[in-house]
């Protein structure tokens, strides 16, 4: 599987769910994080963005955005993912090279997360193994390092479940 920029596929889930009333509603407003104040739609997309190479990740056992997160005290962030003026979308990409099997990952992933809210989104992000072991080490999340707990934790069949991507197909059904 060849990798895809993150900022396709961010654009790609803000043109998917630009009309969608949960997705607006939950992304609207402002959060206030160690005194600084960001816009929720952006700190959501960070959390957006992870949780969907996570879900490729682990369906696919390979990174399929060529982005990096860090671990950040509230939760991952995209490295190169700085200015809020990014989280623009005017139309112009086109999404014919993004898989229908990816795209359909992706469409799950944020369909089970766009109910929470950038809070939620933030904690959920900080029970995950991959944020944890990269944030005690001050390293960037690499999912690859943490592959073998993906497959020990039933956290992560309860993750593939609740969002509705078959266990059996993913990298946790390959039991060494």
């Amino acid at each position: 599987m060849k990798t895809i920029n993150w900022k396709i596929i961010k654009n790609f889930i803000l043109a998917t769910y630009k009309n969608d009333e949960q997705f607006i509603k939950n992304n609207s407003g402002t959060i206030i994080l160690e005194k600084v104040t960001f816009n929720k739609n952006y700190v959501a997309m960070n959390k957006y963005l992870y949780f969907v190479q996570l879900s490729l990740f682990l369906m696919y056992g390979q990174n399929i955005l060529d982005v990096t997160f860090k671990a950040n005290k509230n939760g991952s962030v995209v490295n190169d993912f700085f200015e809020e003026s990014e989280m623009l979308y005017d139309g112009s990409v086109s999404f014919n090279d993004i898989d229908n099997h990816v795209k359909e990952i992706i469409i799950k992933t944020i369909d089970c997360l766009k109910q929470y809210s950038v809070e939620d989104l933030i904690e959920m992000n900080q029970y995950d193994v991959a944020w944890i072991n990269a944030f005690k080490n001050d390293n960037d999340i690499k999912f690859e390092n943490v592959q073998e707990k993906f497959k020990k934790y039933g956290m992560y069949q309860q993750y593939l479940k609740n969002i509705g991507l078959p266990i059996e197909e993913s990298i946790i059904s390959q039991v060494n």
